[in-house]
């Protein structure tokens, strides 16, 4: 294998806690995922971009402007995160923070307070 080949196998597969990610917002790193980085900014909302440093760049681009077509299709509701904002030249996704977290670390947290072996997170 090429060194090219290395450099480019070890970028897709490198995961993000190793990733050096950057605040391009002035925000804090609340998450680095796999596809992309979430940054809380001052005023408390969430903007999500994609990783730009990786091979799969375009596709992960491509990944969060339909995620902001969804929410932009879907609306308000009270049951959903609320969109703000799409910027397509930055790809860059801004929502409302949710101070609980995902819905999966939200009902872990309320079966662990409450002790309650029914509460349980299905995928």
């Amino acid at each position: 294998m090429s060194n090219h080949e290395d450099s480019k196998s070890n970028d897709i597969l490198q995961w993000p806690e190793d990733r050096e990610a950057k605040c391009e917002y002035g925000g804090v790193i609340v998450v680095k995922g796999l596809t992309s980085v979430v940054e809380r900014m001052p005023n408390g909302d969430i903007i999500k971009t994609p990783w730009l440093d990786t091979a799969e760049s375009d596709t992960y681009c491509k990944q969060l402007a339909i995620e902001a077509k969804v929410y932009q299709r879907l609306g308000e509701h009270p049951r959903l995160v609320k969109f703000k904002d799409w910027n397509p030249d930055k790809h860059a996704l801004t929502l409302e923070y949710m101070p609980y977290g995902n819905m999966e670390a939200y009902v872990k947290r309320l079966r662990r307070i409450s002790g309650s072996p029914t509460l349980a997170v299905h995928r």
